[in-house]
């Protein structure tokens, strides 16, 4: 009997595993570190959710690539002069 569906070489399965699980990981990723993030404006974490939950794959990239710009800048400003010897 001739099998109709094609057979699928079990190299491009876990290849496909493989993508699928690094994109995700990338996925998650992005999204703890838009949560954990301090923005510049505060409708722009709700903007960065809607893009990555509706776009995934070049969200989830775009956010990656463009987050640096538009975070808060820490400043470093140590106390040397403290109380608490």
């Amino acid at each position: 009997m001739i099998s109709i569906t094609p057979e699928i070489n079990p190299m491009y399965e876990w290849g496909a595993i493989l993508l699928s699980s690094a994109l995700l990981a990338f996925w998650v990723y992005a999204l703890i570190d838009l949560f954990k993030s301090n923005l510049k404006y505060p409708h722009e974490r709700i903007m960065w959710v809607v893009i990555i939950l509706v776009v995934p794959f070049f969200g989830t990239f775009l956010y990656l690539a463009m987050s640096r710009t538009q975070k808060k800048r820490r400043k470093f400003q140590p106390n040397f002069y403290s109380t608490n010897q």
